[in-house]
């Protein structure tokens, strides 16, 4: 039977869903999405220091706006992909938690302010990265501000796409969707060299909304469609 609405704590129901606490899941998180890149950076420098290519580094595609793109993406992708359907792992326990789907309300609300905590410390490091000129993304600052909208106005839309009962077909829009949204978010950084104006003032606002609307109709559909059934 569901638990009745509970005191839960944002910081309890991340834990309860994730066995961490939040403040050290986002130092983890952060510092090995850091770490993981500059250690791809490094292994491309070696690399072409080795075939001795006088190539500057801040040339190479590997380092553009796109990939950062795709890399952000990356990190906030699992969350949205991780089901906590009765037959899934898990599924059954999480229902009978304090709270009930409370609890499981206010986790995934963690998991987005966790993307949000994680994709920003990235892109302040991608900033740097800018700033001291190691890659070239255009104006550091700007570029790396546009790419945190882009990320989670793609996020917003995607998340449209869990509203989608078959798991298969659920994976593949939000995926598309979030590719899709960054094409237009890159082509937006590239065409205004990362200047900060009123084109990266309208998609900031749009995310916020989409993301509230989003996640109100996502969490009203999974516990009509998936959670009470």
């Amino acid at each position: 039977m569901e638990n009745k609405r509970s005191s839960v704590s944002y910081g309890e129901a991340y834990r309860i869903y994730t066995g961490r606490s939040f403040t050290s899941s986002i130092v983890v998180i952060s510092i090995g999405a850091v770490a993981f890149f500059a250690g791809i950076m490094l292994f491309m420098a070696l690399l072409m220091l080795a075939d001795n290519d006088d190539t500057d580094l801040r040339s190479k595609s590997f380092f553009s706006i796109t990939l950062a793109a795709v890399y952000c993406n990356m990190l906030i992708m699992t969350r949205m992909l991780y089901s906590f359907d009765k037959g899934a792992p898990g599924g059954k326990y999480f229902r009978t938690v304090k709270g009930g789907f409370d609890t499981f309300a206010k986790a995934q609300k963690a998991f987005i302010a966790e993307g949000a905590v994680v994709v920003f410390a990235f892109c302040a490091f991608l900033a740097l990265l800018g700033g001291l000129g190691i890659i070239d993304i255009g104006n550091a600052v700007g570029s790396c501000l546009m790419l945190f909208i882009t990320v989670f106005l793609a996020r917003a839309i995607a998340s449209f796409g869990r509203l989608i009962k078959k798991p298969v077909t659920r994976t593949i829009v939000i995926m598309f969707l979030l590719y899709i949204v960054n094409i237009f978010g890159i082509m937006l950084i590239e065409s205004s060299g990362g200047k900060i104006g009123v084109l990266q003032i309208v998609p900031a606002a749009a995310a916020v909304v989409l993301t509230i609307i989003s996640e109100a109709l996502v969490l009203r559909d999974y516990r009509k469609t998936r959670w009470d059934n």
